[in-house]
């Protein structure tokens, strides 16, 4: 009776997983940083939430540090927020990976993306790696600066821990699930 007990009560506790939006697995070999994203739907946007300016210019940041090698993908600037684009209007491909230069630039009441250490270490802010999925990367044009992930309607994914690779948690519907 007690193990038929234990046996009903990991089967209520057990959960299936929830299939998230988007993973992102951040590298860095031989000098050289990368993230690869899996998006696991076909959207015309993804926009990246941290997406604050640089203090000193008041220019957007990703523009200058990263670049996508996924051919027929591009990283717009849509009102206040960087955003994931395909080409002629199409929807992102699955499988995105950037390569970029890790910045410790002052951005406006955001935290920075990176800080160098003199022992030549850098820590990465996982936020800037957050993707939002969207239907179309205009809706984002009009919204106001600043929001958070949890202002956007759409489920999200979150860089949560900074071992290498980086795994990240995605949200959908209030429920976490981790890659």
């Amino acid at each position: 009776m007690l193990l038929i007990m234990a046996i009903a009560a990991q089967i209520a506790g057990s959960k299936p997983k929830l299939l998230e939006p988007a993973s992102a697995s951040v590298t860095h070999r031989n000098g050289a940083w990368q993230v690869d994203y899996t998006l696991r739907s076909d959207r015309r946007g993804w926009i990246f939430p941290v997406s604050a300016p640089k203090q000193a210019d008041h220019r957007a940041w990703r523009s200058e540090v990263w670049r996508v090698v996924t051919p027929g993908v591009r990283i717009e600037r849509h009102g206040a927020y960087d955003v994931l684009v395909a080409d002629h209007g199409s929807t992102v491909p699955r499988k995105v990976r950037i390569t970029f230069t890790p910045t410790n630039a002052t951005l406006e009441r955001e935290y920075d993306p990176a800080i160098s250490f003199s022992n030549g270490a850098t820590a990465l802010y996982s936020d800037q790696f957050d993707l939002v999925p969207i239907d179309h990367p205009a809706t984002v044009d009009a919204k106001e600066a600043g929001l958070s992930v949890q202002d956007w309607v759409a489920a999200h994914c979150r860089c949560a821990s900074m071992t290498m690779p980086v795994r990240c948690s995605c949200r959908a519907n209030g429920k976490v699930t981790r890659s």
